[in-house]
């Protein structure tokens, strides 16, 4: 028979690797891995816990279009960078990745 650890079939986008499970039961990305933020593409710089919001959230640094919200730091407090202004988002879920 078949186990259920194989791997999906194949798809449109690649499967996110294997990684540890703290949000909901979804994959938290690693420090340096690339993803897609509501098309934007970017690499996570952080992961953890933030003193803005309760749970796992996820900073991004993305690469070319000024669309986030801070530099890496929110309220004084900085979680990765600096990056350039606007540069720096995060996100509470890998639902909202796309890559």
């Amino acid at each position: 028979g078949s186990s259920p650890s194989q791997a999906a079939p194949p798809g449109d986008r690649p499967a996110m690797p294997s990684l540890p499970n703290d949000n909901g039961g979804q994959a938290i990305p690693r420090v340096g891995q690339a993803v897609l933020i509501k098309g934007k593409s970017g690499v996570v710089k952080y992961t953890g816990p933030t003193h803005f919001a309760e749970g796992t959230w996820i900073g991004v640094e993305l690469d070319h279009v000024a669309c986030g919200k801070n530099d890496g730091s929110v309220d004084g407090k900085r979680y990765f960078g600096p990056t350039r202004p606007n540069y720096g988002v995060f996100v509470s879920s890998t639902s909202q990745m796309l890559k």
